[in-house]
C-alpha cells in the first residue's frame, strides 16, 4: 500500500483520472468509494464529470476532511470520548469571560466587554474560530497548552481559557490534537486496520488546496495499510517554484537586510502572480515534498503546457505555468488587452456586481459561436451568503431567465424561516426605521401570514 500524488494545473485531467482509478477498482461493489474534498460545490461539478467519464456516478461517498477523521474514530475507536466541537467551544468561552477569575486575571481583556454581553458574544465568536483553527493549523501550540495546567502561571490569556475548556469537558471530550494522537497509536493496530479497509478500501483526496501537517499525519498512517490518491493542483507543476520568491518580496528582504542594490545571485526570481497568489499551494506542497515518499510519488502526467498562447488569458497562463519572471514573460499587445479573455468591472455594491454579472453573462451567451450551456459558467464568490439574495433577486426576476443553482449555500441565506426569525430578533425596536420596517414586512412568509399584498 502506498501514496500516489496526482499534479495538474487544471482540475479538468485530474477529475479523469480519479475517474479512472475508481473505474478500475477491485473492490467490492457494495462498499462506498471514499472521496475528500472541500465543498459542496466540487462534490456536484465532481460527480457530472465522473458521470461523462464513466457513464455513471453513483454510490460515491463525498467527506470533508474533519468527516473522515470522525468516521476513523467511530470505527477503531467507537468508545472513545466524542470530538470536541464548536459549539461545545463557544458556549464555554461565554461563561468563562464571565467568570470572576478571568476578570480578575485578565482586567485588560475583561474591560473590552464590561457591560456589553454583544461585544462578548462577537469575542467569543472569534475565539472559537481561533481555537478552532489553532487545532489544525497550529496543532503544536494546542499541544503544549495541553501539557499545562490552571495551576501553573499563564500569562497568555487565550492559553488560560483554553486550558479551562479542557478540565471542564475532559471526561467527555477530547480536542483533535488528542483525537489525533490517539488515532494514530490505534492506525498501528492489525484488528482497527481491518476494520477500516472493510469499510474504506481505499482513500481518493481531489482538489484540497489547504494541507497540514495535521492531516498529512493521518494520511501518512493509513497509507501503510490502504492506497491513498491525492488529487491535488499546482499551477506550475513541472517548475520547482517553492524556494523562488517575486522581485517585490526580493526587494522587501533587501530592504529590511539594508541592501540597495542589484538583485543577488542566490535570490531565485519567480513570476509574481504565481508568488502572490499561490502562497497556500506552497505552503502545502512545501510539506508534501519534505518526504521522500510524496517525491517519489510525484506524477505530471496530467498536466496541460500551454503551447504558443495566442489571447492574453493563455498568455498569462503560460507565465504561471512556466514559472516565468518578468524578463521571461509573453509580450503582451493592445490587441491582447481588448480580446475579452480578461474583463474587469468595478461595482459600487454587491448588488450592482451581481446585476453587471448578469448582463456580462447574457452578452457573453449571445456573442458566442458555439452553443454555451448554463453547465459550462461557474462563477466563483469570496462570500456566497453575502450574495445569495441577490443572486436569488436578480437572476431570479430576470426578463432572460439564465439557470442557475448555489452551491454551499448555508440555512440562513435565501427566503427561509431561519433568516426571517434572525431578522425578527435583530429588529431595532428603539428606532422603527422606515428601511427596516418595510424590508421585514416584504419576507414572503411574513407577508403570507398577515396576508399582505402591497406596500
Amino acid at each position: 500500500m502506498s501514496i500516489f500524488l496526482n499534479v495538474s494545473n487544471s482540475l479538468q485531467p485530474l477529475s479523469l483520472q480519479l475517474a479512472t482509478a475508481l473505474q478500475k477498482t477491485d473492490h467490492n461493489p457494495f462498499t462506498p468509494q471514499w472521496v475528500i474534498t472541500q465543498t459542496e460545490g466540487m462534490n456536484s461539478w465532481l460527480k457530472q464529470q465522473l458521470a461523462i467519464q464513466n457513464g455513471i456516478a453513483a454510490h460515491i461517498q463525498f467527506n470533508k476532511p474533519n468527516d473522515i477523521i470522525t468516521t476513523l474514530c467511530k470505527l477503531c475507536m467507537p468508545s472513545g470520548k466524542a470530538i470536541l466541537t464548536n459549539e461545545i467551544i463557544r458556549w464555554s468561552i461565554y461563561r468563562l469571560l464571565n467568570s470572576t477569575e478571568f476578570k480578575q486575571a485578565y482586567p485588560q481583556i475583561a474591560s473590552y466587554y464590561h457591560n456589553n454581553d454583544i461585544k462578548r458574544i462577537a469575542l467569543t465568536d472569534e475565539l472559537t474560530d481561533l481555537f478552532d483553527q489553532y487545532q489544525v493549523y497550529r496543532h503544536t501550540t494546542i499541544q503544549e497548552w495541553n501539557a499545562h495546567s490552571k495551576g501553573h502561571a499563564v500569562e497568555d490569556w487565550q492559553q488560560w481559557l483554553w486550558i479551562s475548556i479542557k478540565e471542564q469537558v475532559t471526561d467527555h471530550f477530547q480536542d483533535r490534537t488528542d483525537t489525533a494522537t490517539a488515532l494514530l497509536n490505534e492506525l498501528k493496530n492489525e484488528a482497527s486496520q481491518q476494520l477500516i479497509t472493510n469499510k474504506i478500501p481505499a482513500l481518493h483526496i481531489f482538489g484540497i488546496a489547504v494541507i497540514t501537517p495535521f492531516y498529512l499525519q493521518i494520511y501518512h498512517a493509513l497509507a501503510q495499510f490502504m492506497d491513498i490518491h491525492l488529487y491535488l493542483v499546482n499551477p506550475s507543476p513541472e517548475q520547482w517554484w517553492l524556494d523562488d520568491k517575486s522581485e517585490k518580496q526580493i526587494a522587501r528582504l533587501l530592504q529590511k537586510k539594508g541592501i540597495n542594490k542589484a538583485l543577488p545571485m542566490h535570490y531565485s526570481v519567480g513570476n509574481d502572480l504565481l508568488m502572490n497568489w499561490g502562497a497556500l499551494i506552497k505552503e502545502s506542497f512545501g510539506l508534501l515534498m519534505d518526504q521522500d515518499e510524496f517525491v517519489n510519488q510525484y506524477d505530471t502526467s496530467a498536466a496541460l503546457p500551454i503551447i504558443h498562447p495566442q489571447r492574453l488569458l493563455e498568455k498569462i497562463q503560460a507565465d504561471i505555468y512556466n514559472n516565468a519572471a518578468s524578463t521571461e514573460r509573453n509580450i503582451l499587445t493592445e490587441n491582447d488587452i481588448k480580446d475579452g479573455s480578461i474583463t474587469i468591472n468595478g461595482a459600487f455594491t454587491p448588488v450592482r456586481e451581481v446585476e453587471v454579472l448578469y448582463n456580462y453573462l447574457l452578452s457573453l451567451i449571445d456573442q458566442q459561436q458555439i452553443a454555451l450551456a448554463p453547465k459550462d459558467i461557474v462563477v466563483l464568490l469570496s462570500d456566497v451568503d453575502l450574495y445569495a439574495p441577490y443572486i436569488h433577486a436578480v437572476f431570479g426576476n430576470a426578463p432572460y431567465r439564465i439557470p442557475y443553482t448555489i452551491a454551499d449555500e448555508s440555512y440562513t441565506s435565501g427566503v427561509t424561516l431561519f433568516n426571517t426569525l434572525e431578522a425578527l430578533l435583530l429588529f431595532d425596536t428603539h428606532h422603527f426605521k422606515a428601511e427596516a420596517v418595510l424590508q421585514l414586512l416584504d419576507a414572503p412568509l411574513i407577508r403570507k401570514r398577515f396576508k399582505l399584498e402591497e406596500l
